[in-house]
């Protein structure tokens, strides 16, 4: 079952990601996620509380989506990872356009935000949101072997 928190979290992706960082405000969030006038506040009593939150949120949703692939593919020659990586992207710009482009909305405001840009970089380990393992992390990349 879906927290409230997760769905003012998953609204605030779409907001972010359709509209941008600019549109991200408490009241918006509200709206999207259809709940009363408030209830973001009450869960995130800040827009930084609220954007740290996102900058996590995102890293989750990214590092499961990164996962269930991980456990459905294994592509043993470079024609079937071309494959798979095409879907990835087709995923990335469909299915999940709003929490890429939320992604990318992140990254920029790192850039300007320290704040945000040390949750970015304790997030995974060091790892930007939605990197495959190894990269960006302070743990060595370890092949898998797929059975």
């Amino acid at each position: 079952m879906t927290t409230r928190r997760e769905t003012l979290l998953d609204a605030a992706v779409r907001v972010l990601g359709g509209r941008g960082m600019r549109a991200l405000t408490h009241r918006a969030v509200d709206a999207e996620a259809g709940v009363p006038v408030g209830s973001t506040a009450n869960y995130f009593s800040t827009r930084e509380a609220l954007l740290e939150a996102i900058v996590e949120w995102v890293s989750a949703r990214e590092r499961a989506n990164f996962d269930e692939i991980a456990q459905t593919v294994c592509p043993t020659t470079p024609a079937e990872l071309a494959r798979v990586l095409a879907a990835a992207t087709r995923d990335a710009v469909g299915v999940h356009r709003d929490l890429t482009l939320a992604r990318y909305a992140i990254l920029v405001e790192a850039g300007h935000n320290a704040t945000i840009r040390r949750r970015v970089a304790d997030t995974g380990n060091g790892s930007v949101p939605g990197s495959p393992p190894g990269c960006g992390s302070s743990a060595p990349a370890t092949p898998t072997i797929c059975t």
